[in-house]
């Protein structure tokens, strides 16, 4: 992986306490502002203040972009190495912590066990050490509609329409959407449908193909060996979250040698709670850092 080339993005000074952070597979490296997945979790005076941290984000590795050519397996400890020679390359020789979501929290997971002497902390947030079956199948039946589609964009679209009904949560579906159908040229329409469909073209116009479907085969072959780890480590978890159990989360909370603290998180929004539960998970992450900023000497 020496010849790869990525973007990245450093806010805040480089002479603050270094702050890299991650998030799912759709996620790019504009964290913070208005283009930024994680803007109200970053920025100056939020819970990552960039006045007091310098946040670094990079973007995945995705592998070959020819649908012609076969799959690329990358794996998330593929994904660590790279951030590894960014920071290499940035001068970088210890990090104050690794917070990452998703995908990205399975990346931090495998920093954490090549790297625990450059990393002080990690922040994982609905991700553990490997995947739950339900999850794997999920995503097996994506990338299989994906391929029967002659990898189109109507098949990204509508593997990613599926997607989202594991991902966010079976309460915040009952409550958002009715269940009353709208009846156009003898079809019925219901506002769920429309909801998902819109999602799955947003989605595929700006995802490649080859990019979904090796990054799909990322996350199923993540696993590590969390006895590696030997920073301090926050797990945050969302109560409603179908593709990262709580049950996972907790068995690999008593497989890190460091010291683990684990928060469940109450949250109608399921996995997609990393992104929408901003208050909450901003708290709990100032409160960690700040707790161990202030014990470092």
């Amino acid at each position: 992986m020496s010849n790869i080339k990525v973007k990245y993005s450093i806010y805040g000074k480089l002479s603050l306490p270094i702050v890299v952070v991650l998030g799912g597979i759709s996620a790019n490296h504009k964290v913070m502002g208005h283009e930024g997945w994680w803007g109200n979790i970053v920025g100056e005076y939020k819970s990552i203040d960039i006045r007091k941290f310098c946040v670094i984000s990079i973007d995945y590795y995705s592998g070959v972009s020819s649908p012609r050519l076969n799959n690329t397996l990358i794996s998330s400890y593929d994904q660590a190495n790279l951030v590894k020679k960014l920071l290499d390359y940035l001068n970088i020789n210890l990090i104050h912590a690794f917070i990452g979501s998703s995908y990205g929290g399975m990346v931090a997971l495998a920093f954490g066990e090549l790297y625990s002497n450059f990393t002080k902390r990690l922040i994982c947030i609905c991700a553990a050490h490997k995947n739950s079956i339900k999850s794997i199948a999920l995503r097996e039946v994506q990338r299989n509609i994906v391929k029967l589609t002659s990898l189109s964009k109507e098949g990204v679209a509508l593997a990613r329409s599926l997607a989202m009904i594991g991902y966010r949560g079976e309460e915040e579906f009952e409550e958002r959407f009715s269940t009353e159908p709208k009846i156009h040229n003898g079809r019925t329409h219901f506002e769920v449908s429309h909801y998902l469909n819109h999602n799955g073209r947003k989605f595929a116009n700006n995802f490649d193909t080859n990019k979904y479907l090796n990054l799909s085969n990322s996350i199923d072959i993540h696993r590590i060996n969390p006895k590696k780890i030997k920073s301090n480590t926050l797990l945050i978890a969302m109560n409603s979250d179908q593709l990262v159990p709580i049950k996972l989360m907790k068995e690999l909370q008593k497989s890190i040698s460091a010291p683990c603290h684990f928060q469940e998180i109450p949250s109608k929004f399921g996995h997609d709670g990393f992104l929408l539960e901003h208050e909450k998970i901003g708290n709990l992450i100032q409160q960690f850092l700040r707790k161990e900023k202030n014990n470092d000497s």
